[in-house]
């Protein structure tokens, strides 16, 4: 269980997690941090530009 964490510490999860090729869908992601889906789905918008995420 992981308590509540800034937007940042989550941001930089995703960004570790996509560097060692390992993909993980919001859901995933949201139960890790104890979040919504919608938060990550955010996270993952506002990295889009910086990271060239695509969908």
């Amino acid at each position: 269980m992981v308590q509540s964490r800034p937007p940042i510490v989550r941001m930089q999860y995703i960004d570790q997690q996509l560097r060692d090729n390992y993909y993980p869908n919001c859901p995933i992601i949201a139960r890790y941090f104890e979040v919504s889906s919608k938060s990550i789905q955010r996270d993952i918008d506002y990295m889009r530009p910086a990271r060239r995420i695509h969908d």
